[in-house]
């Protein structure tokens, strides 16, 4: 059954992606993808990444941080982010959800960190913004990151990566 154009959501995929060697097949799918404001990707070990286009978006709160401490959704090794680009803020791209799954080694995580970062500059954003509620992510590590505390009125654990 031949289904129209409109439901299929494209799938991207990068093999050997590295964040200091920018490549033209990385920019060419940052390109495509520049086009959706809600995108998965994932990240493993050999640094293959796998980019998803959504319907929706993927939201998380404290309950499915809890969940995720006993049952993983993330396949062992790979780090996954759920971000989207909202339309009342044209500039911002907004991490959604992140997880990772047993045993994702700390260099995943900061790769995925790096193509997050590539992601918004390719699409020329001002700033990633975030909402850290696992315990895992101190205030330290993203300051590390560059993100800073942002919102308080909204609570205490929002923060934003300014680019450029």
């Amino acid at each position: 059954m031949n289904y129209p154009a409109v439901w299929f959501r494209p799938k991207f995929e990068i093999d050997n992606w590295d964040p200091v060697v920018r490549n033209q097949q990385a920019r060419y799918v940052a390109e495509k993808v520049s086009g959706y404001r809600y995108v998965h990707f994932s990240i493993d070990p050999t640094n293959r990444v796998v980019l998803r286009t959504r319907w929706w978006p993927r939201f998380a709160s404290s309950w499915d941080v809890a969940k995720d401490e006993v049952n993983r959704p993330a396949p062992p090794g790979i780090c996954e982010v759920y971000y989207s680009i909202p339309l009342r803020c044209p500039g911002f791209l907004t991490v959604n959800y992140l997880c990772c799954g047993e045993r994702t080694s700390y260099s995943t995580l900061l790769r995925a960190v790096k193509l997050t970062e590539f992601i918004a500059s390719q699409n020329q954003l001002h700033a990633i913004v975030c909402q850290a509620i696992s315990g895992r992510l101190s205030e330290r590590l993203l300051n590390r990151w560059g993100y800073v505390r942002h919102a308080a009125k909204v609570g205490s654990n929002h923060f934003i990566h300014r680019l450029g």
